[in-house]
C-alpha cells in the first residue's frame, strides 16, 4: 500500500491525465461537429443541465434559489457561454492546435501575473459584482462608495520590487503609450 502523500500525487497525476483529454478530446469534437459554434454552446448546456438536473433531482439535491441569486448565477453562466462560443469559434476559424495552445497559454500568463503580484482587488470584485446585477444608469450608494475607494487608492505599481516594475515597463509600456494610458 502506497503512503498517503504518494497516493494523492497518484490520483492528482490521473485527475491532471483525465482533464488534459478532455480539454483536447472538446476541441476535435469541436471540429467534427457541423454546428456553427453559438448552437454548438447551446445545444452543450442544454445537454448539460438536462443530465445535471435530472441527477440532481434522483439523488433530490435540488434546492429553492433566491430571484437575486438567479441573476449571478445567470451572470457566471453568461461570462462561461462567452467563453465556449470564443473557445469553438477559434477551433472553428483556425484549428485545433490553435486553440488547444491559447487554451493551454492560461497556466503561463498566470505565472506571469502572480511574479508580478497582479492580484485582484476585493473591491474590484464586489464592484463588478454589483454592476452585474444592478445598473449603472443610477449607481446604488455602495457603488458609489467603491468608485470613491478606488479613485482614492494609490496605484499597485508603487509597492513592486525594481524587477517588477521593470519588468511591466519593458512588457508594457509600448502597448500603455499606444492605447493613450499614462506609464506608472
Amino acid at each position: 500500500m502506497l503512503p498517503l502523500s504518494l497516493r494523492s500525487m497518484k490520483k492528482a497525476f490521473v485527475q491532471l491525465h483525465i482533464a488534459v483529454f478532455l480539454a483536447g478530446f472538446t476541441a476535435i469534437l469541436g471540429k467534427l461537429i457541423l454546428l456553427n459554434e453559438g448552437l454548438l454552446v447551446w445545444y452543450r448546456l442544454f445537454l448539460t443541465v438536462i443530465v445535471l438536473g435530472t441527477i440532481m433531482l434522483y439523488k433530490k439535491q435540488l434546492i429553492k434559489i433566491h430571484v437575486k441569486d438567479c441573476f449571478k448565477i445567470a451572470g457566471v453562466g453568461l461570462v462561461i457561454a462567452i467563453h465556449w462560443v470564443a473557445f469553438y469559434g477559434s477551433v472553428k476559424y483556425a484549428n485545433v492546435s490553435v486553440a488547444l495552445v491559447c487554451f493551454s497559454a492560461t497556466g503561463f500568463f498566470t505565472a506571469v501575473f502572480n511574479f508580478l503580484n497582479l492580484t485582484v482587488d476585493p473591491l474590484c470584485i464586489r464592484f463588478v459584482n454589483e454592476t452585474l446585477v444592478h445598473s449603472l444608469d443610477q449607481p446604488t450608494r455602495h457603488q458609489q462608495d467603491v468608485i470613491k475607494q478606488l479613485k482614492d487608492r494609490e496605484s499597485p505599481f508603487k509597492s513592486w520590487s525594481i524587477t517588477q516594475q521593470e519588468t511591466f515597463l519593458a512588457i508594457c509600456s509600448d502597448s500603455m503609450t499606444e492605447l493613450g494610458y499614462p506609464l506608472p
